[in-house]
């Protein structure tokens, strides 16, 4: 199984609060700031 294949599967057994698309900067810290409130 792959890596990609593996990470998918792995999201279809949760419920998440937020979706950021972007891995920049941006991204980055919009994620931590999310999950250190608790955000999944």
């Amino acid at each position: 199984m792959t890596l990609r294949e593996n990470n998918l599967r792995k999201l279809e057994q949760g419920v998440y609060d937020v979706l950021i698309v972007g891995g920049g900067i941006n991204g980055a810290v919009s994620a931590a700031a999310l999950a250190g409130k608790g955000r999944r």
